[in-house]
């Protein structure tokens, strides 16, 4: 996977196989906007970004999508606000965390509806999760 930047300078996150050709484009089609800072799902099926574009100075969203581009893709229903954070999937692949580094907040994304929940803790930092036990 790498980030690439296409035709009129916009970012798009590329999917390659393992002998470095194209197997897929990930990003918004039109309008401008960038897709950047991909993360791939713990079972490598489904890969989660932030779309910006310009006009939205550091507004940006997380969307998911699978890695091989069958499906919908699907864009969280809270627009974040800072310019730098860390997006981690959860083990089980069920949410994302989204910790900001310029104001302190994290955040779960449910990576199946995109609903967003503002966690009870902020780590404004690079965040690792992990389930206990039951």
């Amino acid at each position: 996977m790498t980030q690439v930047a296409g035709e009129y300078g916009f970012i798009r996150v590329l999917v390659l196989n393992a002998d470095g050709n194209q197997a897929n484009r990930i990003g918004p089609d039109s309008g401008g906007l960038d897709a950047i800072a991909p993360v791939v799902s713990p079972d490598g099926r489904r890969i989660a970004y932030a779309v910006t574009g310009p006009g939205d100075g550091d507004h940006w969203r997380i969307h998911v999508t699978s890695i091989d581009g069958t499906g919908t893709d699907l864009a969280t229903d809270h627009e974040f606000v800072g310019g730098a954070a860390s997006i981690r999937w959860l083990p089980d692949g069920k949410l994302l965390i989204v910790n900001h580094h310029y104001f302190p907040g994290t955040w779960l994304v449910d990576a199946g509806d995109g609903s967003v929940r503002q966690a009870s803790w902020t780590d404004p930092g690079y965040t690792s999760f992990q389930r206990l036990a039951e």
